[in-house]
């Protein structure tokens, strides 16, 4: 039975695949991804602040990132999530 069952889906994923091939608009979308995927990444780090430092990095911060709120030509839109998590 589970050799029966391995080979129904070896039938499966070809045409799987077919079907797949004929969204050319979500593939295009695929590709695009892929090609900005070095811009993902990932960081983490440990700070000693008190109340003050935070609001002052925060405050240091949205001056960088201000010149990069607003569309711009050739310029395409990132998400910057920062997260603060204080230890307990």
């Amino acid at each position: 039975m589970t050799r029966r069952r391995a080979g129904d889906l070896d039938h499966a994923v070809p045409a799987r695949r077919r079907a797949h091939r004929c969204r050319l608009p979500e593939r295009r979308a695929r590709a695009a991804l892929h090609s900005r995927n070095e811009q993902l990444n990932y960081r983490q780090l440990a700070l000693y602040v008190d109340e003050n430092d935070a609001e002052a990095i925060s405050a240091g911060l949205l001056d960088v990132l201000a010149p990069y709120f607003e569309p711009a030509p050739g310029k395409s839109r990132t998400t910057l999530s920062l997260i603060s998590v204080p230890d307990v």
